[in-house]
């Protein structure tokens, strides 16, 4: 049963971070904004299993959109709290092992 609740937070954070993609792209920045706060609230107070789905899931799928290096992603990066852009970073110069 636990791995059946893990799949589905993490097809729940996905649609999620489409949603706030899609809002960015539309150029609606304020609507962005607020999913991104609640990403970050989930991220400070949810437990392992919410921590791990924002930063593997939520953050990953925003990085699509961050590793295009353009105006879009400029936006977005200005947008995003502190710990996200920390996971982000992490996840970037990772070394993959």
């Amino acid at each position: 049963m636990k791995t059946q609740n893990s799949k589905n937070l993490y097809k729940a954070m996905q649609r999620f971070a489409d949603i706030t993609i899609d809002f960015m792209v539309q150029g609606k920045f304020n609507r962005a904004n607020k999913c991104l706060l609640v990403a970050d609230k989930l991220f400070h107070s949810g437990n392992n299993l919410i921590k791990n789905a924002v930063s593997n899931v939520f953050v990953y799928s925003l990085s699509r959109v961050l590793d295009k290096h353009d105006e879009l992603s400029n936006k977005i990066f200005e947008m995003m709290p502190n710990s996200l852009k920390n996971e982000y970073d992490l996840q970037v110069n990772s070394c993959g092992v």
